[in-house]
């Protein structure tokens, strides 16, 4: 049967074999991630180019579809000032139709319309004048020529466009344009079927108000190119989604995911075989333990019956029926220990001698006796101060493995030591103490017992399993052990 030496060394390689299957299967994986990742880079910046040609192609049909409106309202109303002898109220009926909503004529740097005068403005003049007159100054200022530059305002809520032209030698017209007199050829060049399916785009107005298409309800979140427009749309800025391609979460797929659970397979397949193996050794160990337990029952009764025999045939001396009295408490002890090794073997609850109350004192006092020429030998001096004479336990069994395993421990490891052993009740039962003083050189003739070192986690178990707590306390000038243990009939002192 393979040791704890064979089970670390299985576990070992099996672990080394799961490692160097999985290595490889990572590499893997790095590279197709390394791949993917560097075409989805070239993809995006690919994308990205054709968004900005998108953007530029837009732009380009934006200033063909603008600026001839732009062109087509400067020819009706100089075709019709030159033909009109009331250009003022020609002028204010074109307004007042909203069509342009606002016009201004200056000659040699003087304005002619709207009149000079407070008295001679219309209201709708009057407010025009006042939000557009700082963008009105900055297209006069500009340089003389026959088109002054295109400037965006928002008057009264709304965007505008003010251009202004040369009329004749000496006068300039300006004409505020709305930007509802644009929506329609504006829509119309958005509505073209985009280049790339799935991409969109939008148009921001100076201020960063999203204009047209007034069709998509959701802005652009994505990556985008954002284009900066010039001449009527001059301040006005394009942007393009980039389509973003989702071909790339395949491959992904398959080189993470795919690599990642033929290792986590290869794995699970290895610690399977390694709780087999454990399982097979605690089978192992647990039909070798019964083999064992049951072999030991037919010596454990012969020796009850010989010790019997003896006692009878001796019953006239003392001395020899208090040992076969003693012999015999200690089979019966040692046959409760090898039925409970059969029990605990086949995963059943150990069988704990349920007999009628005994006094915790005295089975203490009685086990003590009995170990006295056995601490003898080792050189140990072994007292008992009994403080608890009400205590009353029905596991007798279980009270004497604890106290003989301390009392080993204390014939191994303190060799020529004092051994006090007392009780004393506590609330909730009773507290046994076992305290020595540390081993002494030991002598020719002084036998120290060996051991295991299992003793004192024997009695650990053993306190848990009756309800009760175990504290040890080691040290070189000695040790203190303390066991509390549920009793009936115990009264706190």
């Amino acid at each position: 049967m393979p040791n704890g030496r064979d089970m670390n060394r299985l576990l070992r390689s099996n672990s080394i074999a799961v490692v160097l299957m999985t290595i490889p299967l990572l590499i893997i994986a790095a590279m197709a991630v390394r791949t993917i990742v560097t075409d989805k880079a070239a993809s995006q910046t690919l994308a990205g180019e054709a968004a900005l040609q998108v953007a530029r192609s837009f732009a380009l049909q934006l200033e063909t579809v603008i600026a001839p409106i732009v062109s087509k309202r400067f020819s009706e109303l100089e075709a019709s000032l030159s033909a009109a002898d009331d250009y003022v109220g020609h002028l204010r009926r074109s307004t007042h139709e909203r069509s342009p909503p606002f016009v201004a004529l200056y000659e040699n740097g003087q304005r002619l319309y709207p009149p000079v005068g407070d008295s001679a403005l219309l209201f709708q003049e009057r407010q025009y004048l006042v939000e557009i007159g700082p963008a009105l100054k900055s297209a006069l200022a500009s340089s003389p020529g026959d088109n002054q530059p295109n400037i965006w305002v928002r008057v009264l809520g709304e965007t505008h466009l003010l251009s202004c032209r040369r009329v004749g030698t000496s006068r300039i017209l300006c004409i505020a344009t709305t930007g509802d007199e644009f929506h329609s050829a504006i829509r119309n060049v958005f509505s073209g079927a985009m280049p790339v399916a799935g991409q969109t785009a939008e148009l921001i107005d100076p201020w960063g108000n999203r204009h047209w298409p007034a069709e998509i309800s959701e802005v652009i979140k994505g990556p985008a190119v954002h284009l900066d427009l010039a001449g009527v749309m001059a301040g006005w800025q394009m942007r393009v989604g980039i389509n973003t391609t989702a071909g790339s979460i395949a491959p992904l797929i398959t080189a993470i995911v795919i690599p990642v659970m033929i290792g986590w397979g290869l794995a699970l397949i290895a610690l399977f075989r390694y709780q087999a193996e454990v399982s097979r050794q605690h089978r192992l160990r647990a039909e070798n333990a019964a083999r064992l337990s049951h072999d030991l029952r037919t010596p454990i009764a012969n020796l009850g019956l010989y010790v019997d025999l003896i006692s009878r045939h001796e019953k006239e001396n003392p001395s020899v029926v208090r040992c076969c009295s003693a012999l015999e408490e200690e089979i019966e002890r040692l046959a409760v220990i090898a039925d409970n090794t059969v029990r605990h073997s086949r995963g059943l609850a150990m069988r704990v001698a349920n007999g009628p109350l005994a006094a915790a004192d005295q089975v203490i006092g009685g086990l003590l006796s009995r170990y006295e020429p056995l601490m003898a030998q080792s050189g140990c001096s072994l007292s008992f101060y009994g403080g608890a004479p009400t205590a009353m336990i029905k596991d007798r069994s279980g009270l004497e493995r604890i106290l003989v395993n301390l009392i080993d421990n204390a014939r191994s490891h303190a060799c020529g030591a004092n051994v006090e052993v007392s009780t004393r009740p506590s609330p909730d039962g009773l507290v046994l103490v076992i305290v020595d003083d540390g081993a002494r050189a030991a002598s020719a003739t002084q036998v120290c017992g060996g051991g295991y070192g299992l003793g004192l986690k024997v009695v650990q178990e053993l306190a848990q399993s009756q309800g009760g707590t175990f504290k040890a306390v080691i040290g070189a000038e000695g040790s203190r052990f303390e066991v509390a243990l549920p009793c009936e009939g115990v009264r706190a002192v």
